[in-house]
């Protein structure tokens, strides 16, 4: 049609209009034909052209299907987790289409940025916001965050939100098993009281379970931790800033766990600095029983042990680990306390078990059972330390002794261990410590206050001391020997000085019991020093109160060579001594008004002096002597031979009895 209407115009130019009147009918007809053709084909064109455009439209979308599909598949990607498939498509896609100036594929990755922005905030919310996750997926994340944007930090971001999200879990874990422990409390307090009735009730140790819930976090929690900040190599710039940032977090945290622990299970050895820091933070926990106690403590050193090694495993640094090496050696010291406690009740019940029967083990050596009792206890527990003072809980684990605080508070523990014997005879004898620098009267006894008991309780508390007092020397030379070699066996350090000072100890004490028993002898003196009056005087013989004397020493001598025959002579020389002394004192208020009784007054004095001559000290004879020169020539001196030589016939068991050789038997031990 076109051509036709370029031919018409140029063969109008060239001839007239009227020449060529059957061309317009012809153009005319032709229009009207091309006018009807259009009406009758025009649906029939229109959709072929809306197919074509379709099938431009298809091919179009088939060929760039991949960046059309993206934004769905990065949802439902991020659903399932499939962050790494998102990361390759995105990157593909940026690849292929980043030069592309069609407005369509512009605008559709426009839209893709946004869907990786909100990509993006939704790894930084399940990195930092939902604390925790693996240590795998950690990684994957801060990986994925970094390829989105080499600028940023999301290990760091990661690793700060990780810290305060343990530190407030070991709080909300101290608060939980507190609360717990507290209502338990309760409820066992109720039963007690018979306010509530519950036959289930089963108590149950809410300081063992924190302290096994802590420990599991923090295997659990810390190495995760610890491999997120070996994420920076040492050629980062931020490198030795987070270094040491991350460092000092760490050491927070065991720092924190190390003080939770040990306000559950030492609370007093908890440091004033860290009680004012977290004011009011730390728990305060109900009492348990001291049994309960011990069984926490072990169990809690096995735990602390076991949760360092594994940490040393993960190639912590000692500068971490220091509180939680610190912590378990204060428990440790704790258990050896508390076992020394039980272990000195223990022997201090002893008494219970107590017969009074003798056995000879060796010349002149006596004891009871006592000392093989007391000997099995210290055995017993000492054994049970073996453990705790082992080193082998952990690499480099320190000995209790290699802290000169530490070694001086065991030796301190165990030497009173070792002289815990003295409580015992202490409960055995009703022996208060106001006895020691004032001389007693009588010593009670516990027990039937009948009568009969009442009348013997003098001769039985006197005999029960010497007995006591055979079982200390005993143990001092034998006991405490065998304990030594128990100690050196599980690893005990400063064993010669735990030994000497409390052979120390038990030998003073047992000096204080010595004296004890001559005090309550000398005190027997007393009574029939009074007497000497002088009122009636014997015709030819020792007045009844002297004779008295003498049999009290025989008495004495008896009960010593039976019960403690080592201590025969020091106890006679004192009392002898001490009776003497009071004697002459007495004497020397006594004013005599006739000859009879100065000489009755000395003839006394000689016949004691010759029978206790062998118990009498070098200073004694001479205030005898000196006594003696103020009535010379005042006495018949006729009347004092011939009463001598009667005592000596009359009472001549009582002398021979004490003028026996005197054996001593190692009184230099006394």
């Amino acid at each position: 049609m076109e051509t036709l209407a370029r031919l018409h115009e140029r063969i109008e130019s060239k001839h007239g209009k009227k020449e060529y009147s059957n061309i317009r009918k012809v153009e005319s007809q032709i229009n009207e034909a091309k006018t009807k053709a259009e009406s009758v084909f025009h649906d029939v064109l229109s959709r072929k052209d809306r197919a074509d455009a379709t099938r431009n439209a298809l091919s179009l979308i088939t060929r760039n299907k991949f960046l059309f599909l993206l934004s769905r598949s990065i949802d439902e990607n991020m659903k399932k987790g499939e962050y790494l498939t998102i990361l390759n498509d995105y990157t593909r896609v940026k690849a292929i289409y980043k030069d592309t100036n069609v407005q369509l594929f512009r605008e559709v990755l426009i839209e893709l940025d946004k869907k990786m922005d909100a990509f993006k905030e939704e790894m930084k919310r399940k990195l930092i916001l939902e604390t925790p996750v693996s240590y795998e997926e950690q990684s994957k994340l801060i990986k994925y965050l970094k390829i989105l944007d080499p600028n940023s930090d999301p290990a760091w971001d990661c690793i700060e939100s990780y810290y305060r999200w343990l530190e407030k879990m070991l709080w909300d874990l101290q608060t939980d098993y507190a609360e717990k422990a507290i209502k338990k409390e309760k409820e066992r307090q109720n039963l007690q009281n018979g306010m509530v009735r519950n036959e289930r009730f089963v108590e149950t140790n809410e300081r063992q379970a924190f302290v096994s819930e802590l420990v599991a976090m923090l295997l659990s929690k810390l190495p995760s931790f610890w491999k997120l900040s070996q994420t920076y190599n040492h050629n980062d710039e931020r490198w030795k800033q987070r270094h040491e940032d991350i460092s000092q977090m760490l050491t927070n945290i065991i720092n924190v766990s190390s003080w939770l622990i040990l306000n559950a299970l030492v609370p007093k050895g908890m440091p004033e600095s860290v009680i004012k820091e977290y004011s009011g933070q730390f728990a305060k926990w109900p009492e348990i029983s001291a049994s309960v106690n011990r069984t926490v403590l072990i169990n809690s050193v096995k735990t602390l042990r076991s949760l360092i090694s594994t940490l040393i495993d993960s190639r912590f640094i000692a500068d971490h680990l220091n509180p939680l090496t610190e912590l378990c050696m204060t428990v440790r010291l704790k258990v050896v306390s508390d076992q020394v406690d039980k272990a000195t009740e223990n022997i201090a019940n002893l008494g219970r078990k107590a017969n009074w029967k003798q056995d000879v083990v060796d010349k002149g050596i006596t004891k009871t059972i006592m000392p093989d009792m007391y000997e099995n206890e210290v055995i017993e527990v000492v054994n049970s330390l073996k453990e705790i003072l082992a080193t082998s809980g952990y690499q480099n684990e320190q000995c209790l002794f290699s802290k000169e605080r530490f070694k001086s508070h065991i030796i301190d523990l165990l030497v009173h261990l070792l002289t815990a014997i003295k409580y015992c005879f202490d409960r055995l004898l009703n022996i208060r410590d106001d006895s020691q620098g004032k001389r007693p009267e009588a010593l009670e006894l516990k027990g039937d206050k009948s009568e009969e008991n009442q009348a013997q309780s003098g001769y039985a508390t006197a005999k029960k001391l010497l007995i006591c007092i055979c079982d200390l020397e005993f143990i001092e030379r034998n006991s405490l020997q065998r304990v030594a070699k128990q100690m050196d066996q599980i690893g005990i350090r400063a064993i010669d000085v735990i030994i000497e000072k409390s052979a120390q100890k038990l030998s003073q004490y047992r000096q204080t019991l010595v004296k004890c028993y001559i005090n309550s002898k000398s005190s027997i003196f007393d009574s029939i020093i009074v007497s000497a009056t002088y009122e009636w005087i014997p015709y030819d013989d020792v007045s009844d109160y002297a004779k008295e004397l003498m049999m009290c020493c025989v008495v004495q001598q008896s009960e010593m060579e039976l019960c403690a025959p080592q201590l025969t002579v020091q106890s006679l020389q004192e009392v002898v001594n001490y009776a003497f002394s009071s004697l002459l004192e007495h004497l020397e208020m006594v004013t005599p008004d006739a000859e009879d009784v100065v000489t009755q007054i000395v003839i006394d004095v000689c016949a004691l002096e010759e029978a206790l001559s062998s118990y009498t000290s070098l200073e004694t004879k001479a205030r005898l002597n000196s006594f003696r020169k103020t009535f010379v020539g005042q006495f018949d001196q006729e009347k004092l031979q011939m009463c001598l030589k009667k005592m000596r016939t009359t009472m001549r068991l009582v002398l021979d009895s004490l003028y026996r050789e005197i054996v001593d038997l190692d009184s230099s031990t006394v």
